[in-house]
């Protein structure tokens, strides 16, 4: 019975399947990049009025606090998260041989799972950054205190990952060789 290697590997990683890969990362972002073009434009489309009240900006402040929080705990965790998810394809003992190219197919499921899990995570603290902005914005916060606009930066920082890290073959058989080549 043929061995799981990259060869069979790059026969299972065709075309259709790096498309769905990047189908998946690019509505992933796009949805976090219409929430922040909403949130930017009703700012823009909101009149200059009286200064906020103080509780609006000590919910904003409790908010943007829990959203560092939140931030700094995904993004911690989301690599082990991702590993995980990786290495659960991963036999632990003697696996019943199958064919390498039904376990080459396997693998590229458990790698899909396992950048869904992560993008989720990182989408989760994008939304709930701009539905800090976006309170900010209907409450007249950010306009007296701009820097609450920081809780943009985990949807900026969402973005960026996936324009850094856009599945090509090339990348996919990069996480393939680290995580599954025996």
């Amino acid at each position: 019975m043929e061995k799981l290697t990259l060869e069979v590997f790059r026969r299972v990683l065709t075309p259709e399947h790096i498309r769905t890969f990047q189908i998946i990362m690019l509505a992933l972002a796009m949805g976090v990049t219409l929430f922040g073009v909403v949130v930017l434009v009703l700012y823009l489309a909101q009149p200059v009025g009286e200064p906020p009240d103080a509780s609006d900006v000590e919910l904003i402040r409790m908010l943007t606090l829990g959203h560092a929080l939140v931030g700094v705990a995904v993004y911690t965790m989301s690599g082990r998260v991702y590993r995980l998810a990786l290495d659960r394809a991963t036999p632990a003992g003697p696996a019943p041989r199958v064919p390498a190219l039904e376990e080459a197919a396997t693998v590229l499921g458990r790698m899909r799972a396992a950048e869904i899990v992560r993008l989720a995570l990182f989408e989760g603290t994008a939304l709930f950054g701009l539905v800090v902005c976006l309170l900010g914005v209907t409450n007249g916060v950010m306009q007296a205190y701009p820097v609450y606009w920081l809780n943009l930066l985990s949807a900026v920082a969402m973005v960026g990952f996936v324009a850094r890290n856009f599945p090509t073959a090339e990348r996919l058989e990069r996480v393939f060789r680290a995580h599954f080549e025996r």
